[in-house]
């Protein structure tokens, strides 16, 4: 009875020990197996997981046979890349004759120094694109939610695909907590024709101060060595500002513009009453009296009050309108004036002529 006992204290025992596999016919061995975990490539008798690798090389590794050449070729290969603790490579092989990248490998992810890299060959090479949502990913970058319509013009070479099928606001957003007028983040492009310097175009959202609402500034370079650019453009709340960084209208432009055409919706009526009846236009005499106290028109501006203040543009082509049609009546007024005095002139002539013909008669008579 006792021998069974001990038999059972010895089994309990070794249940809970780390046993030591070898290979047949070996006496050293580095796979340990003990309450209920595996170490493969240890020589500890302590195993801290259900599965523990230790390797300075390979981690995981699957192979297969090229079947034309019966080379061996990696299938899977998980574990280091390069030199450093964090350097490691999920690695995908290709174990076949024909296709692009026959026979070669495709390492899926890579950490190297610190950088994580997708889908480039063992040597670093890209060979193909990603794609997420998508087996046809056309950009080097695809992400698909939803495959909708079959126009894929100008994406061949393009850098990011982002495809949100019928789901609406399919927004890409950056939030940060920076200061006011700091970057928030930037949309830059770069060209650099002598691989040495660059010249850059670039939309920045920065924050904005007090109650301003984050801005939308635009820059560009004025030369290939000119790298951070300068602001051209901003919106700011519901301003656009061009030349300036201070938009105190829906558009303020600093700088002269040159247009095709201009419209402006007129916040003024125009000035047709002044041809009504009941139009009070000034005398010429009370005209000439302003004119010579205050050295303007009636109505407009002086020089002073235009370079202080401006001008609106609606308001003084209505004004400029109103004037011409002022002196419009002005020249009907001279013109009737003059009318009169050349029909009093014709009457004073005919007088005169008959005054001369009498004369001439009288002094005949006299002869």
């Amino acid at each position: 009875m006792k021998k069974n006992y001990l038999i059972l204290i010895l089994l309990l025992v070794a249940s809970n020990s780390i046993a030591q596999w070898l290979p047949s016919g070996a006496t050293t061995g580095n796979i340990y197996y003990g309450n209920g975990n595996v170490g493969i490539g240890t020589t500890s008798t302590t195993v801290n997981a259900k599965v523990e690798i230790v390797s300075d090389n390979s981690m995981l590794r699957l192979r297969g046979t090229q079947f034309s050449t019966n080379t061996p070729l990696d299938i899977l290969n998980l574990g280091l890349t390069g030199s450093g603790a964090n350097n490691l490579t999920f690695r995908v092989g290709f174990p076949y004759a024909g296709g692009v990248n026959a026979g070669g490998r495709l390492d899926l992810i890579k950490l190297l120094n610190g950088n994580t890299i997708f889908a480039t060959s063992e040597s670093g090479t890209q060979l193909g694109n990603v794609g997420i949502g998508t087996t046809t990913p056309l950009s080097l970058f695809s992400l698909v939610k939803a495959q909708l319509g079959t126009n894929t013009d100008g994406l061949d070479g393009s850098m990011l695909y982002l495809n949100n099928g019928p789901t609406p606001d399919g927004s890409i957003i950056v939030k940060s907590h920076v200061l006011p007028n700091q970057v928030i983040g930037a949309l830059k492009f770069h060209v650099s024709p002598d691989n040495l310097n660059y010249s850059q175009a670039a939309i920045k959202a920065i924050a904005g101060t007090g109650s301003v609402a984050s801005i939308l500034a635009f820059y560009t370079s004025t030369n290939n060595t000119q790298h951070a650019g300068n602001e051209v453009m901003r919106i700011q709340n519901s301003s656009v500002g061009i030349g300036t960084t201070n938009p105190d209208a829906m558009l303020a432009v600093k700088g002269t513009i040159h247009a095709q055409e201009v419209k402006v919706d007129l916040s003024v009526p125009g000035p047709d009453y002044v041809f009504e009846r009941t139009y009070d236009l000034f005398s010429l005499e009370n005209l000439k009296t302003y004119i010579t106290e205050n050295k303007h028109l009636p109505e407009i501006p002086s020089a002073n009050q235009m370079k202080e203040a401006g001008i609106d543009l609606g308001d003084m082509n209505m004004l400029l309108l109103k004037k011409i049609e002022e002196l419009t009546l002005y020249s009907i007024q001279q013109n009737e004036l003059v009318k009169d005095q050349q029909k009093l002139l014709s009457e004073q002539k005919s007088k005169l002529d008959q005054l001369e013909a009498a004369v001439a008669e009288i002094k005949k008579s006299l002869k």
